[in-house]
C-alpha cells in the first residue's frame, strides 16, 4: 500500500472519529440557530421554572359551589382585567377549546382564572357564559400573584402586568411557560398538546 493511500486512510479514520464531535460543539455554540421542531415551544420558558405552593390557595369551581384541586395536572392559568373587555372575552373563548382539543388526556387538563380582590360578579357571569368549567384559584397570602411576576419579570422586566397574560403549571404545580398579553392562545394549546404527549403518565401508558 502507498504512502499516499495509509495517509488518506488516517485522515479519513480521524474524520471518523473527530466529526461526531466537531459537530456537537457547533450545534452548541452561538454559530448554530437549528433546533429539532419538538423543543420549539411557543410560550416564553419561565427558566429556572417558578414552584407554586398549593396549600396557599383556594380553588373553588366556576359556579362558587364548591372547592377542587389542581395538584397533579396541567394548570392552564390565565389572568383576566377586573371589566374583562373584548379582548379578555375572546382570549376566555379561545382557551375554552384547549381542554376540548386534549382528547383522551382532558382529565389531566384544567382551566383557572386567577381570583383577585378586582374579581367582580359581573365577571365571573361572563366566564361562566364562555365556559361553566373554568376553576377560580383565590390566592389569600398574595403568594400566586407574586409568583406568577416572577415569572413574567423574567422576559418583562420588573413593571410587568399580569392582566391578560397567560401561565402554563406542569403537574407538580410549577409555571413553565409564559404568554405575553396580545399571545396567540392556541400558542399554549399547542405547546400542552407537545408536553402531553411526552409527558410521563403518556410514555408509561404506551
Amino acid at each position: 500500500m502507498s504512502k499516499v493511500s495509509n495517509r488518506l486512510m488516517l485522515i479519513s479514520i480521524a474524520l471518523l472519529f473527530f466529526a461526531p464531535l466537531m459537530l456537537a460543539v457547533l450545534m452548541r455554540s452561538d454559530w448554530w440557530s437549528w433546533k429539532p421542531e419538538h423543543m420549539v415551544n411557543h410560550g416564553i420558558l419561565v427558566i429556572p421554572p417558578v414552584p407554586v405552593d398549593f396549600k396557599d390557595l383556594i380553588v373553588r369551581t366556576g359556579n362558587g359551589a364548591g372547592t377542587a384541586s389542581i395538584q397533579g395536572r396541567w394548570t392552564v392559568l390565565y389572568v383576566p382585567d377586573a371589566s374583562c373587555d373584548d379582548s379578555c372575552l375572546h382570549d376566555l373563548a379561545a382557551l375554552r377549546q384547549i381542554r376540548k382539543a386534549s382528547g383522551r388526556h382532558r382529565e389531566q387538563v384544567v382551566l383557572a382564572l386567577l381570583d383577585t380582590s378586582g374579581t367582580s360578579s359581573e365577571l365571573m357571569r361572563k366566564s361562566r357564559n364562555i365556559y361553566a368549567q373554568w376553576l377560580w384559584i383565590g390566592d389569600p397570602q398574595d403568594m400566586l400573584g407574586s409568583e406568577l411576576e416572577a415569572a413574567a419579570r423574567q422576559d418583562q422586566g420588573p413593571a410587568a402586568e399580569l392582566a391578560g397574560h397567560g401561565f402554563l403549571l406542569d403537574p407538580a404545580g410549577n409555571i413553565i411557560l409564559h404568554y405575553p398579553r396580545g399571545y396567540d392562545p392556541n400558542d399554549i394549546n399547542q405547546d400542552l398538546q407537545r408536553l402531553l404527549k411526552w409527558s410521563p403518565q403518556e410514555k408509561s401508558s404506551s
